[in-house]
């Protein structure tokens, strides 16, 4: 219609302006057509803004038609009488779906397709036939100003979140509706009130989840497979209780005898929920039963309980203590997870299994794992910042990684004669750690004042960080430093590595923050990635003859590093390998290097006073000095040698060779409350760039108020006196001249 209109403009403007072209003159024949161009534009074309839309199939025998904000679905007489199925946003009306105030659903039409209607925010009222038996998966999903729909007498089937998100606020299930899907009115926020019929049979977990206005779910008289239970809908037939509404506020739950499972989901954020009774016939808690319960309190336990699923007390924030009968023989992953109130937790030897995250993050001060539990899982007490200690029985065999990360209080742990597995990374993040201990039958692992071992003592796996003493001298048989060995350490300034060690693993001194001197021994061949990175107290490296690559941030941000030696063995330095070390004023990089990686240094690198590439032909086998606070280094070569005493203060660089007699750069010095003024020969003649050397030399920093009285300053010291006395004479004998 729109096109329509504005063919008829055109012809309208083009017969005016043929009629007009044979009378007027030129300007007349301008203006007219300036006028013909603003008719075009003002002819309206609402009309075609008002008609309705559609007449096209959207079923097998369906059409559909959108008319002021009504969409009519009809029946054609021919063919099932389905409307079709559609995933997100293909709908035929789709680009109108905001203005959609109202659905009319005729006869004959006998199911609602999957998101026939989704997103219709605007929806406010919708008309379903009796013929219409089934509403497909997420229909009426996000219709937020749908507050009621009357659901047609011949529904059999309302499928998963059909009306998930909308707006109602009441509800009752047609006697004939056989099937609720999973979360099919999930987080109706509005909905209060519930009926279902006598012949709805099978209800989908959360399928009235997250309707926190809900309190009670009303069960037909009629219903012989369904009951509600203090307002909590239950299927007595098989023993289950299914859900509990959201809104519910009774406060303490008692399951009744014969139940015997917890539903999937069952109480899933019934905040009014303070305590539950499980009765004496409940074997098991389905995943996430209980999960957000954020006032329960107390559990009483069933003697029947055998299993805990997946998440069943996922954030029960003020659930305080938990003794898990001995009858319990599976505890699901996430079990207590976020229990940050839970304090006391004994978990009976008859759970083989601690499951990853069981435990995490909860508020736990004693931890009591009885004889008979083998497994612990990853993260399984991660992040409980109250627990001090923990023993483990001798029956545990494996403890994966990250066990007790970023426990903050964690002191002490004791591990059992069984401990057969201990993951590398399994006590990373324990900050406060300051001893490991392990009974004497154990036949894969040992400790030794508090450091854990392999059993032959040649591999050191942990030493704890806040483990007091200043210094630390590796046994002499240990041949490998492990995994994030020494990681994190806070009080070791020093560490004697013996010969005949050979490996340095991944992070091994990783943050070591007070490590200032550590030896490489010859013997050692290879250095982890990681190996010291972080450590910005270390002031000196030199790798072994036997190793032949510095690894990838091996000594990143190394920030107070001022002299490190790459042994003519290394072929390779990798990526951020000595990046960020900003102190560094002291380089040697060996023969034999053929790689090294862009990203190696953060310095710039000049020869003959001309800046290079970090190239092996330019760099190997050469000493490099450092000058200055922008990590320019220079080659070391075969000219004068300057060395800078910067007497209580300290410089950016002790030693420098010239060329051609002159100093490529010249170091910086720093000297608290004094301000640097630059370096002095012996005779008190101040340097620069220009200063030629003709033999080794040693200068001295000057400081402000420093009074150099010799030299060039005395000199200009007597030149300027002898000017003033000059001109004094002269004025003198001026004045005696006068008459």
């Amino acid at each position: 219609m729109k096109q329509e209109a504005l063919i008829l403009r055109t012809f309208i403007a083009v017969n005016c302006i043929r009629i007009l072209m044979r009378r007027m003159t030129a300007c007349g024949f301008i203006v007219i057509l300036l006028l013909s161009a603003v008719a075009v534009m003002i002819v309206p074309v609402s009309v075609a803004d008002s008609s309705p839309m559609g007449g096209q199939s959207c079923g097998d025998g369906v059409q559909w038609e959108l008319s002021g904000g009504v969409l009519s679905i009809t029946y054609t007489g021919s063919g099932t009488g389905m409307i079709d199925d559609f995933t997100p946003h293909t709908t035929p009306w789709e680009n109108d779906i905001q203005n959609i105030v109202a659905v009319t659903i005729g006869d004959g039409v006998t199911s609602i397709g999957d998101m026939a209607f989704s997103d219709a925010v605007n929806l406010l009222s919708v008309s379903i036939a009796p013929s219409v038996e089934s509403i497909g998966e997420f229909a009426f999903e996000a219709c937020g100003s749908l507050k009621e729909v009357e659901l047609p007498s011949g529904l059999e089937i309302i499928e998963n979140g059909a009306f998930t998100s909308s707006g109602l606020e009441a509800l009752e299930i047609p006697d004939r509706t056989v099937r609720i899907g999973i979360n099919a009115f999930n987080h109706c926020e509005k909905l209060a009130s519930v009926s279902i019929g006598s012949g709805v049979i099978d209800i989908g977990s959360s399928a009235f989840g997250g309707c926190t206005s809900l309190k009670s779910i009303d069960v037909s008289s009629d219903n012989n497979v369904l009951e509600s239970v203090q307002g909590v809908l239950c299927k007595p037939d098989i023993g289950i209780v299914i859900e509990c509404p959201a809104g519910w506020d009774m406060g303490n739950f008692v399951v009744p005898d014969g139940y015997v499972i917890i539903g999937d989901t069952a109480f899933e954020g019934c905040e009014g929920l303070t305590s539950v009774d499980l009765g004496a016939t409940v074997k098991e808690i389905g995943p996430y039963g209980f999960m957000n319960c954020s006032n329960l309190q107390s559990v009483k336990w069933s003697p029947a309980l055998t299993s805990i699923g997946v998440a069943a007390f996922h954030c029960c924030t003020s659930l305080k203590e938990s003794i898990i009968p001995s009858t319990v023989t599976t505890m699901g992953e996430l079990a207590f997870i976020g229990c940050d109130s839970l304090e006391e937790v004994e978990i009976p030897g008859s759970i083989s299994r601690i499951e990853k995250f069981a435990f995490s993050g909860c508020g736990l001060k004693t931890v009591n794992i009885g004889e008979g539990v083998k497994f612990v899982g990853k993260s399984a007490f991660s992040g409980c910042n109250s627990l001090e200690s923990i023993s483990f029985p001798d029956s545990v065999e494996t403890i994966l990684d990250a066990v007790f990360d970023s426990s903050g209080s964690l002191r002490s742990i004791s591990f059992g004669t069984g401990l057969e597995s201990l993951h590398e990374h399994a006590l990373t993040g324990i900050f406060a750690m300051e001893e490991i201990n392990v009974a004497e039958g154990n036949s894969s692992y040992c400790s030794e004042d508090g450091i854990l071992f392999n059993k032959e003592k040649t591999s050191l796996i942990y030493y704890p960080p806040s483990k007091s003493g200043r210094t630390y001298t590796v046994p002499s048989t240990v041949k490998t430093i492990q995994t994030l060995g020494f990681s994190n350490t806070k009080n070791l300034e020093s560490i004697t590595l013996p010969d005949g060690l050979e490996i340095i693993d991944f992070g091994s001194f990783i943050g070591c923050a007070s490590l200032v001197t550590i030896n490489i021994p010859k013997t050692v061949k290879s250095i982890g990635t990681n190996a010291f990175c972080y450590c910005k107290k270390l002031e000196r490296f030199e790798s072994s003859p036997l190793m032949d690559f510095i690894s990838e941030s091996m000594l990143y941000d190394c920030r107070s590093l001022k002299s490190v030696t790459i042994s003519d063995s290394i072929v390779s330095i990798d990526d951020s390998a000595l990046a960020g070390c900003d102190s560094l004023s002291r380089l040697y990089v060996g023969t034999s290097v053929k790689k090294i990686c862009e990203n190696a240094f953060t310095a710039r690198f000049f020869i003959d006073g001309k800046e290079v590439e970090a190239i092996p032909e330019n760099l190997v086998g050469k000493t490099w000095v450092g000058a200055g606070t922008d990590q320019c280094f220079y080659v070391l070569g075969s000219g004068y040698t300057i060395t800078f005493d910067a007497g209580k203060g300290t410089s950016s660089s002790d030693l420098m060779t010239t060329v051609d007699g002159k100093l490529p750069a010249l170091p910086q010095a720093v000297l608290a409350g004094k301000e640097f003024r630059g370096w002095l020969t012996d005779s008190g003649e101040i340097v620069n760039k220009e200063t030629v050397f003709t033999s080794d030399t040693t200068l001295k920093a000057s400081w402000e108020g420093d009074n150099p009285s010799s030299g060039s300053d005395m000199t200009i010291i007597v030149v300027v006196t002898v000017a003033i006395v000059t001109i004094m004479v002269i004025g003198a004998i001026k004045f005696l001249k006068r008459p």
